[in-house]
């Protein structure tokens, strides 16, 4: 009786070890950010990063009835969020916000929110309720930006 509880002990912290072991690992690869309550699902899930995403489409609506797209492209080394995919072809201006560890896109290509407009995110046609960088892409995700008023 005295050998099995060493020996289930030993087996206790032997897969303590091991897991304790693959989550240092994958914090020091990047492939996701610990859980907070801006997780994809918004219920302080993990955000796991895709190594990679192709076929990536991504609508810019200025406001003013001009529309920039940009079709079919990947996103590599797990820079594979909203935030990537924007930040790739676009020149922005963004304020971090610690508390969530995310960004507030606050201008792209000069055009700045302000007191009545500010830039806002679909997703596969579902606006997102959380930030960009916390918003991790699949295969063949379509983007959708637009400068509206207020939400």
């Amino acid at each position: 009786m005295i050998f099995l509880g060493k020996t289930l002990k030993f087996l206790l912290i032997g897969i303590i070890a091991s897991i304790s072991i693959t989550f240092l690992i994958l914090f020091q690869l990047g492939v996701f950010i610990p859980p907070n309550n801006n997780g994809n699902g918004d219920n302080g899930q993990l955000i796991i990063y895709k190594e990679s995403v192709s076929n990536i489409t991504l609508y810019i609506d200025y406001g003013n009835e001009t529309v920039d797209i940009c079709v079919g492209y990947s996103l590599y080394n797990y820079n594979t969020s909203v935030f990537h995919a924007l930040d790739m072809y676009y020149d922005l201006e963004y304020e971090y916000y610690a508390i969530y560890d995310d960004y507030l896109i606050t201008s792209i290509n000069g055009i700045s929110q302000n007191s009545t407009h500010a830039w806002h995110f679909w997703v596969n046609g579902v606006i997102s309720p959380i930030g960009c960088y916390k918003y991790a892409l699949d295969n063949d995700s379509i983007i959708n930006w637009n400068f509206t008023t207020g939400m």
